[in-house]
């Protein structure tokens, strides 16, 4: 009975666990093959021996999930870097596109003073439609610049944005100086000519007035005018 036990025992610690990594050593030979303390002991050092085995398999499960996890964040951080700047380059991408549209829209609105200056209303309504158009596509991208950035403005500060942002507001200022300069002369030129109308119908209501039902003078109605084409 004895013997068997300890055959027991050897063949247990000389096979290694299925659900271990870890493989067994072969067991120590038992100091005594018999005697009266001879079983105690041989059970004492299998304990042993299975409680140090146990104890490093548990060692090496926690430092594989350690591993997994600093894997998982080391991943995480990964992706959220490269989607960081993926996003920064499509802000870079959008910034460009705008300020060489704006190069566009300088242009059209050089075209327009012109037009305007030179009374050639047939070239200005075409040069109107033209910036409606590129106006029309600068908002779409403004509105997709400002859905990139959110509130973190520090994203115009970065080594490759900060130069083409800056261009960009450069452009955009140079664009409300012409749409100011063009609004001032439209504005001086319109109540020119209105007063001279003006003045030109006061003096032909003074020359054809008219009386009311009851005999008091009023204003007559305007008349006919000729208007130079040329003027």
């Amino acid at each position: 009975m004895k013997m068997s036990f300890m055959k027991a025992v050897k063949e247990a610690f000389l096979s290694p666990s299925p659900a271990s990594p870890v493989t067994a050593a072969p067991a120590a030979a038992s100091p005594a093959a018999s005697g009266a303390g001879s079983d105690s002991l041989t059970e004492d050092l299998a304990a042993k021996r299975i409680h140090e085995r146990n104890a490093a398999f548990l060692k090496g499960l926690s430092g594989e999930t350690a591993g997994t996890s600093a894997e998982s964040s080391s991943t995480a951080q990964s992706d959220a870097h490269a989607a960081a700047q993926a996003g920064n380059a499509k802000l870079l991408e959008v910034l460009k596109t705008e300020d060489a549209l704006l190069d566009n829209i300088l242009k059209e609105q050089g075209k327009l003073h012109k037009d305007v200056k030179k009374r050639n209303w047939d070239s200005l309504q075409e040069t109107l439609e033209r910036l409606r158009k590129l106006s029309d596509n600068f908002v779409i991208l403004d509105e997709e610049r400002e859905k990139l950035v959110g509130g973190n403005k520090q994203l115009y500060l970065q080594k490759d944005v900060e130069p083409v942002f800056t261009s960009l507001r450069g452009k955009l200022t140079r664009s409300k100086v012409e749409n100011e300069a063009l609004r001032t002369y439209v504005g001086t030129t319109k109540d020119f000519i209105g007063k001279v109308l003006e003045e030109c119908y006061q003096k032909e209501s003074s020359e054809f007035s008219a009386y009311s039902s009851n005999g008091s003078k009023v204003k007559g109605e305007f008349g006919s005018m000729l208007v130079n084409t040329e003027f």
